[in-house]
């Protein structure tokens, strides 16, 4: 008896001690951008560290420990806030990217993911953008699409200059991911201080049809907006914020508009797609940024959202906001 005890309590302890030993490990190279040797090891095995970490951590059903990864305290909070809204994990046990010169140092671009979050509907795979500078990552969020990328940075005309295309893409992305993130810190700072939210409410109203003997009633649907200041925004946000554990968002046909006569300014127009635990919906957002030529960030004066679809079909084209529809003094 006391042999069959003995191996009943091994046998136990190896199932609970598997999970632990099944460890992966991600390995990260660079394919060419990056001429300083010794910061492409560096950067190639922190961003592989990093890689592992996250698939360990998916696999096991908890938090990140960034503690020995070269990370920035504000890039470990983005991504820690982005792990308790949605785990994710790296598709690939191999991946090699090219280093590309980014608006803040460099970034590593494609890196394919699953978002593992339970209210994200469809095709789950995503890219993920690393950024970097001086041997430690600065930046961690998800991607536009790859095509859209592309688009942008080669079958845009409406933009010439490449590198300011670069940092309003990255913007746009980092912008994103405050939402996913539920970081009402970041989202303050690129909202300028008299920033102007216009959020298009859909009524239903309710109409006899006429011209026959039993009149049916008829429900037509119109937009009603609603303007409201920076801190009215930031203050509704925080509620929704609070009260959802996992908030995403997704961008689509995204377009940059550069403004006419001024050069620092532009329109970014897109479809966004928002699910949360208590609500989702489609729609159209218009956003109108201002960059400046010293190194602060850009920040957003107007941002705008209208419904996909009205009264049973596409919103029209020509009624979607663009950077058109606004006078900028």
């Amino acid at each position: 008896m006391t042999r069959h005890r003995f191996f009943l309590t091994i046998a136990a302890l190896t199932l609970f001690v598997s999970p632990l030993m099944a460890l992966e490990n991600v390995s990260f190279l660079f394919a060419g951008g990056m001429e300083d040797l010794r910061q492409k090891e560096r950067m190639e095995k922190e961003i592989s560290h990093l890689l592992t970490e996250v698939n360990n951590a998916a696999n096991e059903g908890r938090a990140l420990f960034l503690s020995n990864i070269s990370i920035t305290p504000k890039a470990r909070k983005a991504l820690s806030n982005l792990w308790q809204t949605s785990m994710f994990r790296c598709d690939y046990d191999q991946n090699v990217q090219p280093c590309l010169t980014a608006v803040t140092g460099c970034e590593v671009r494609g890196i394919a993911i699953t978002m593992l979050a339970d209210n994200i509907a469809g095709d789950k795979q995503r890219e993920l953008v690393i950024c970097f500078n001086k041997g430690a990552i600065t930046d961690v969020h998800l991607a536009l699409s790859s095509n859209m990328y592309q688009e942008w940075m080669y079958g845009s005309r409406s933009i010439t200059d490449k590198r300011r295309l670069t940092e309003i893409l990255s913007f746009v992305e980092r912008f994103r991911s405050f939402y996913n993130e539920k970081d009402l810190e970041s989202l303050e700072k690129i909202f300028s201080e008299d920033a102007l939210i216009i959020t298009g409410n859909v009524i239903k109203t309710s109409k006899k049809t006429k011209g026959e003997k039993n009149p049916n009633m008829r429900v037509e649907e119109k937009i009603v907006y609603n303007v409201q200041n920076k801190q009215n925004y930031l203050n509704k946000l925080s509620r929704i914020f609070n009260s959802n554990k996992q908030i995403y968002l997704t961008f689509d046909e995204v377009k940059p508009y550069p403004h006419k006569s001024k050069s620092n300014w532009y329109g970014v127009s897109l479809r966004q797609n928002w699910k949360s635990d208590r609500y989702e919906d489609d729609g159209y957002v218009f956003l109108l940024w201002e960059f400046f030529d010293d190194n602060r960030p850009p920040v957003i004066h107007i941002r705008t959202w209208q419904p996909y679809m009205l009264n049973n079909k596409p919103l029209d084209k020509d009624s979607v906001f663009d950077i058109d529809n606004f006078l900028i003094p």
